[in-house]
């Protein structure tokens, strides 16, 4: 009894499978090319779908549309030149596809070429076969690499992941090296490089790698980035300096409460008084509580008579007591 999915193909699904395919590309050994099925008409969709349906019911496949497939035999069983049978078959079909590239003018490469044998006889782990491809001998490659997956005799996949260890080890340098700057220790930038440099990599393609017993040398290498990432979420760079400040500077740490705040912006000049809020657009005015026309971080240590430190700013920089005091009761943000 035929089941659902042996029901016959509809004209349907033949126009929707011709709808998937590509243009542009060559033909095949049947020299039809994808433009004559894009193209073709009711009638033609109606006998494809009769003659794939006939396939299906009588289980009997044109001869063109078999391949050769070769079976490596399990260890400790007879080979039967199973090799020399490869050998043959390989050189016979790269033949013929050597007489399709000469039809249609194309040129193939033999030096980019590689043939691999994938089986479980150990014996045999070094065995390389003869393979000719436009009279030049095609190069044994025992780990190919196929669309960024470097495969092996085994398919352990050892070889690529050793690979991919060694690269995200380079990537963490780079991570670490990133953390130890005052510009790129934000925890945020932290998590995004290592999500971009170090686990794309590491999971490109991982459904088939995934069961191999090697994914341990991937394991050790992407947890430092992650567990950096995590620390400097809590990390806060202002009590950091603070900590740094008290014990670099155990004579001055009480100049005022917050280091950072005052003593730079009366030093440089460029704090928040009335000259430079008037020219930041801020005030309407540059003068001084005082009645003096421009109120500047000179001005202030130096001439204000509300504000002014006895010594000015050479007294300011001794970080005296006094100093340290007028600081601390200064009544504007500098």
């Amino acid at each position: 009894m035929r089941t659902n999915f042996a029901n016959d193909f509809t004209e349907h699904e033949i126009q929707t499978a011709i709808q998937a395919i590509k243009t542009g590309k060559a033909a095949g050994f049947d020299e039809v090319h994808p433009e004559f099925l894009k193209h073709c008409g009711l009638k033609t969709r109606q006998w494809l779908a009769v003659f794939f349906t006939n396939m299906l019911c009588s289980g009997k496949f044109p001869k063109q549309f078999k391949t050769k497939v070769l079976a490596i035999l399990k260890p400790g069983k007879p080979d039967n030149d199973t090799y020399e049978l490869c050998e043959k078959y390989l050189t016979e079909d790269l033949s013929e596809l050597n007489k399709y590239c000469n039809n249609w003018r194309l040129t193939p490469n033999p030096t980019k070429t590689e043939v691999t044998l994938f089986h479980l006889n150990n014996k045999m782990a070094r065995q390389e076969i003869k393979v000719v491809f436009n009279e030049q001998q095609i190069r044994n490659n025992p780990n190919p690499t196929y669309l960024g997956i470097t495969l092996d005799r085994t398919l352990t996949y050892r070889e690529h992941l050793t690979k991919v260890a060694a690269k995200i080890k380079i990537r963490n340098n780079i991570i670490n090296k990133l953390a130890q700057t005052t510009w790129g220790s934000d925890a945020n930038t932290i998590r995004i490089s290592a999500l971009a440099l170090t686990y794309l990599v590491a999971e490109y393609c991982a459904p088939v790698w995934l069961n191999s017993s090697h994914t341990t040398s991937l394991e050790a290498g992407t947890k430092p980035p992650w567990k950096l990432a995590q620390k400097l979420i809590n990390y806060n760079l202002n009590s950091k300096w603070t900590e740094e400040w008290r014990l670099n500077n155990p004579d001055k740490f009480n100049l005022i409460e917050q280091p950072t705040e005052r003593v730079p912006g009366l030093r440089t000049g460029h704090g928040k008084t009335g000259n430079m809020l008037h020219k930041w657009g801020l005030r309407d005015t540059p003068q001084c509580d005082c009645g003096h026309e421009t109120q500047t971080a000179n001005h202030i240590v130096e001439e204000c008579p509300i504000r002014s430190i006895r010594g000015g700013m050479k007294h300011l920089h001794k970080a005296t007591t006094a100093a340290t005091n007028w600081l601390t009761n200064l009544d504007i943000e500098i």
